[in-house]
C-alpha cells in the first residue's frame, strides 16, 4: 500500500468567496481565490516533490476554524481545484471519499490516500 501524501496549505477560502458574478463576463474567480491559489500551489510544489496520486482517492481535509460562523465543509471545493490544478490528483471525479473537519492545527493539513481498486 503506498503512503499516504500529507499537504500543508493556507487555509482555504470559503466557497462562498471564490466566485464572483461579474457584468458581461458571469461567474469569475475573485481576486482573494486567485491569490490563495497561487499561494498555495507555490507551497504544493515545494511539498510534493512530484509526488503525483492516481487514480481513485480519499481526502482528509483538517483546517483550523477562523470564526464560530464557518462552515468546514466550504472549505472542500477549492482544496480539490487546488489538488487538480497543480496535478496531486488526477481529476476530482475520482475523489471517492472527501472528510472536512476543524482541527488543532496551524493552517490547513490535506491528507490523500490512494483508494485500491
Amino acid at each position: 500500500m503506498t503512503e499516504p501524501l500529507v499537504l500543508t496549505i493556507p487555509i482555504p477560502p470559503s466557497v462562498n468567496q471564490i466566485y464572483a458574478n461579474v457584468p458581461g463576463k458571469g461567474r469569475v474567480k475573485t481576486k482573494q481565490y486567485r491569490q490563495w491559489l497561487d499561494l498555495a500551489g507555490w507551497q504544493v510544489l515545494g511539498q510534493r516533490r512530484g509526488r503525483r496520486v492516481e487514480g481513485k482517492v480519499d481526502i482528509q481535509i483538517e483546517v483550523r476554524r477562523l470564526s464560530a460562523n464557518s462552515d468546514a465543509d466550504n472549505r472542500i471545493k477549492a482544496t480539490l481545484d487546488l489538488l487538480v490544478k497543480q496535478g496531486v490528483i488526477d481529476d476530482d471525479k475520482n475523489v471517492q471519499k472527501v472528510s472536512a473537519e476543524w482541527a488543532d492545527v496551524d493552517t490547513c493539513r490535506v491528507t490523500i490516500k490512494k483508494v485500491d481498486p
